[in-house]
């Protein structure tokens, strides 16, 4: 039972990190077209 609850708060703790983890890549993304639009075909494209 308390394996259980202890394994979704990991799984939700995970999935957070994840979503921040995104977030962080398409911001990281977005930053480099505004930068450097060509640089960013060539990472969209790769």
């Amino acid at each position: 039972m308390g394996a259980t609850r202890m394994g979704a708060r990991l799984l939700s703790a995970e999935s957070q990190l994840y979503r921040r983890h995104r977030t962080l890549e398409l911001s990281i993304l977005f930053r480099t077209f505004i930068q450097n639009p060509t640089r960013f075909v060539v990472l969209a494209t790769a």
